[in-house]
């Protein structure tokens, strides 16, 4: 037995999008504030993003 052979078929990329076809999305995602850290703790100023977030409308939600 190879280790190809203990491995079982898996899917072709066209198979997978199959799956997911009209179902849930699946993504990842990140923020300057979970990166970085909030303004003015720790000793930090403020950033570009922590501008532009503070400005109506930026954030789609609202929030920071």
């Amino acid at each position: 037995m190879t280790p190809r052979d203990a491995v079982p078929d898996r899917p072709t990329p066209t198979e997978l999008a199959g799956l997911l076809a009209g179902g849930p999305r699946i993504g990842v995602s990140t923020s300057a504030t979970k990166v970085e850290g909030r303004a003015h703790e720790g000793g930090r100023t403020e950033s570009v993003w922590d501008a532009f977030a503070r400005r109506p409308g930026a954030v789609a939600d609202g929030s920071d």
